[in-house]
């Protein structure tokens, strides 16, 4: 790979100097005459030729100039077909603004066949991000089982202010089943499709009333012209129990990658928020959130995705503001058409002062494990299935906070 520094004068140099050396192979055809050469040599100057074209491609997508990038990768396919010089055309047209005829190529890609796994992954990440530039409509609904959806305490006596006391368990804390469904929508707000609305719905339906709840989350995003590694966010999210309002938290966020020509691999997100928790203005909180996240490929069949995120959430009140710390690490691995995505988040919470009801400084460590087994090629009536388990396990220096649970989860979502 050619070093991001290039200057533009370099890449004119070197645009030329590959240029002078086609021109030269084309000379020597002439001179020599295709009937007096071996036709091992003239695979050997086609194919230099190709690998010619193929670099000045590279350098013109890594210097940015994507219309070039475009123009040259065109030129290779029209002499040869090339599953791989298709992906880097669809992802120059891609970063040039070009959704619809990128969204072409990376479906043609696809439709190739041969693939290594970890590139048809990322091609489905490129293809979320199209639907999100063009405009979208999806929607997912999930059969759930959680055996402690309130995520009560499993201890059976906490300790309140140096006493002791029996803890008799709620009616809701038993297994469970609910539906939760899902619609997320959005729209381009300009022409050339780097200001985009979205919308996302979530309803939390169970068998006892007392856990539905609804979220709705709305905001803009938009990508400078001249920077597309780079988003930013803007939005609302609210959510409210059948009763009344639960919480509001409005949000800006950034996200930066710093390849750009390879948008999915590394990643970094800050985001700063305030949350109003109604009726508890003690726990109203000013968040600052930074995350960095990772995907790498292990071989030709797997990958890896890692993140760390750290969050200084400060309430109102001392005691209930915290410094959290997030990591997560995962493995994705295909069976056949099947995948199966495995892994785990550890999370370490310090609160910033002694909880004035318990008497004590609250910490919690937080371990989440699953696997999930879901399908991208499968497409029954439009929809993508997940099939998995969650288990969750809190650990808090206050014991009411200490709970786990197990959760089994069916879905079915309109998007891969």
């Amino acid at each position: 790979m050619l070093n991001d520094k290039l200057t533009f004068k370099q890449l004119i140099c070197l645009v030329f100097s590959t240029s002078a050396s086609l021109f030269s192979y084309a000379d020597a055809d002439n001179k020599t005459g295709s009937n007096d050469r071996p036709a091992e040599i003239e695979v050997v100057h086609i194919e230099r030729k190709l690998q010619s074209l193929f670099t000045m491609g590279g350098i013109a997508l890594q210097q940015r100039n994507f219309p070039l990038a475009v123009a040259i990768f065109r030129e290779f396919l029209k002499k040869e077909s090339s599953p791989r010089v298709q992906l880097e055309l669809a992802r120059a047209l891609f970063l040039m603004g070009e959704f619809s005829q990128a969204k072409q190529e990376f479906n043609a890609v696809l439709l190739s066949g041969g693939l290594p796994w970890p590139v048809k992954q990322k091609i489905y990440l490129y293809l979320r991000e199209i639907d999100k530039a063009l405009g979208f409509v999806d929607f997912s609904l999930a059969l759930v089982s959680d055996n402690n959806p309130t995520n009560f305490t499993s201890k059976e006596e906490v300790t309140i202010l140096g006493h002791k006391l029996t803890v008799a368990p709620p009616p809701e804390k038993r297994v469970s089943q609910g539906l939760n469904y899902k619609l997320m929508a959005g729209a381009p707000l300009t022409d050339n499709f780097l200001t985009q609305a979205y919308v996302a719905l979530s309803v939390r339906d169970f068998e006892q009333n007392t856990l539905d709840s609804y979220t709705l989350d709305t905001g803009i995003r938009y990508i400078p012209e001249n920077h597309r590694n780079i988003q930013y966010t803007l939005g609302m999210e609210n959510s409210w129990d059948t009763e009344s309002l639960k919480y509001d938290y409005s949000y800006a966020g950034i996200k930066y990658s710093p390849r750009i020509t390879d948008q999915f691999n590394q990643i970094i997100e800050y985001s700063i928020g305030q949350l109003d928790i109604e009726n508890a203005d003690h726990l109203d909180a000013l968040q600052h959130s930074v995350a960095a996240n990772i995907i790498v490929p292990i071989g030709r069949n797997s990958r890896a995705l890692g993140g760390l995120t750290v969050t200084d959430s400060r309430a109102r009140e001392n005691p209930y503001s915290y410094i959290s710390t997030t990591f997560s690490a995962a493995v994705e691995v295909p069976i056949n058409s099947w995948s199966i995505d495995f892994g785990g988040k550890l999370a370490w919470a310090d609160y910033k002062g002694s909880d004035p009801f318990f008497g004590i400084t609250r910490q919690d460590n937080k371990s989440t494990w699953h696997i999930n087994l879901f399908n991208r090629e499968t497409d029954w009536q439009g929809l993508t299935p997940i099939i998995g388990i969650s288990y969750e396990q809190v650990e808090s220096s206050i014991d009411y906070y200490t709970y786990d649970k197990i959760v089994f989860t069916v879905e079915l979502r309109s998007f891969k």
